[in-house]
């Protein structure tokens, strides 16, 4: 189902040319409104009404419409404001890009329902919350739940479906991570301390000169970038989508532009550009396109049901590591399902060692933000965390984790994340449409709420593996 806030009806799409536009309509004024449309609504607030997914409001635009300086500005043309959020997450293909497709392999990995338990609950800074309560506040386009092998939760709203295609911005970092490990485990990257420059040497004048692999697999790359989405002027983040969307500048004149903050490998600082330019590694290290290449080395052994794609504006020539990957929901479900599986899902061959992935959940100790540190109480009191990093994966805190539970994160801009307790084998898929890329308290309570969905599902002894 989806829904319509403050009983406000911006638009309803109808079979045929019929449209209506209702706005700031009181409760009774928009029943007559969807029920002169043939809609039934159901109330399930005063200001929230459910309406069938064929009239879901669908905005009308293309990525050449946007202004890739400004993408996030509040307007008609801004993919990253609702309505429009709330309906593209969903449905990329439909906004002009080109699309690189993921192609699947033959076998499906059959995901058996074990019904659809909804009775998790929550306490959340003080304050205890249902399951549909958190899909509410978070604004929840689809959100799955596996344990054991088996689907336990699935929900779709404003007009998603099973087979939709989410866009999860930069949870897609971590498949990134795992095509680096697989790289290296197949010799094409010699080692993880490999220098960037051997694989890129026209980065040699540029602040990657000393950076490692590995550096780039921490965030500890040490170079200047601005990563603040809050729309600041010395951010260096329109770059990115200017890229993305135009072409220009290239990923490759951003890396050779950049230059030195702090030394590498001294500290975390989450940048995107150092995706990108794992990207441009393994496209080098491979000599295979980098969609060719996740499809090779990931979607093809995880069972996939659908094909997945990346996308781009026609001017964009390299690989889109960092953040424009599109999947069902029970697609991840089996990236996060084959983590836990110690990186194969039965019957199927393996896409990276168990050993990478032990790597990954311990991190280097001697790098701050590394490893999950406890929380000072300020940040505690205000949903605020904090996370270890390594491989392009967040680490659960240690003390949040419920004794120690290991647990794997790929978080993206606006409410995604593909949540993996190896410990508990329970993996959670949440897309959602925030109105700000990256509040941490609504992290924190996304992660809050699967760990209390892990705890219920397996409250016993954990397994080890």
């Amino acid at each position: 189902m989806g829904y319509i806030y403050d009983a406000e009806i911006k638009s309803a799409s109808l079979s045929g040319p019929s449209r209506d536009v209702v706005k700031r309509v009181s409760r009774r004024k928009a029943v007559r409104s969807l029920a002169a449309l043939g809609v039934s609504p159901f109330l399930t607030s005063f200001k929230t009404i459910a309406i069938p997914p064929g009239l879901q409001q669908r905005p009308s635009m293309k990525y050449t419409d946007m202004d890739p300086l400004n993408p996030m500005k509040a307007g008609t043309n801004s993919l990253y404001v609702r309505p429009n959020s709330e309906y593209y997450y969903h449905n990329m293909d439909q906004l002009g890009f080109r699309l690189d497709w993921v192609k699947r392999g033959g076998r499906v990995f059959p995901l058996e329902r074990r019904g659809n338990q909804d009775d998790f609950s929550y306490g959340f800074l003080g304050k205890e919350y249902t399951a549909e309560q958190f899909l509410t506040r978070s604004n929840v386009l689809g959100m799955l739940i596996l344990h054991e092998g088996e689907i336990v939760f699935e929900q779709y709203r404003h007009g998603a479906s099973r087979d939709s295609r989410f866009l999860t911005q930069s949870a897609g970092k971590s498949l990134t991570g795992i095509l680096v490990g697989v790289a290296i485990e197949e010799g094409d990257i010699r080692s993880a301390d490999d220098p960037v420059v051997k694989y890129l040497p026209y980065l040699k004048d540029s602040g990657y000169q000393n950076v490692t692999v590995r550096h780039l697999l921490q965030m500890t790359s040490g170079i200047k970038w601005s990563e603040d989405y809050s729309g600041k002027q010395d951010s260096d983040v329109p770059k990115l989508y200017s890229a993305i969307f135009k072409g220009t500048p290239t990923i490759k004149e951003l890396a050779m532009g950049v230059r030195n903050e702090v030394p590498p490998g001294t500290a975390h600082n989450y940048q995107s550009l150092n995706t990108f330019v794992l990207g441009l590694i393994l496209e080098a290290a491979t000599k295979t396109p980098f969609h060719v290449y996740t499809s090779s080395k990931l979607w093809s052994k995880i069972g996939a049901m659908s094909d997945g794609f990346y996308y781009s504006g026609h001017k964009f020539t390299e690989p889109c590591a960092a953040g424009t990957f599109n999947a069902t929901a029970e697609d991840y479900a089996r990236v996060g399902w084959m983590m836990v599986n110690g990186g194969r899902l039965p019957g199927h061959v393996r896409v990276i060692s168990e050993r990478w992935i032990q790597e990954t959940l311990n991190p280097d100790t001697r790098v701050k933000g590394l490893s999950p540190e406890k929380s000072p109480p300020e940040r505690l009191r205000n949903g605020m965390r904090t996370y270890g990093y390594n491989n392009q994966w967040y680490i659960a805190e240690h003390e949040e984790a419920q004794d120690s539970d290991r647990i794997l994160i790929a978080w993206g801009a606006f409410g995604q994340m593909l949540y993996v307790n190896l410990s508990r084998r329970t993996v959670g898929v949440h897309i959602s449409a925030w109105d700000n890329p990256a509040p941490l308290f609504k992290w924190d309570e996304m992660v809050t709420f699967m760990n209390a969905c892990a705890r219920k599902l397996h409250p016993g002894s954990k397994t080890t593996r």
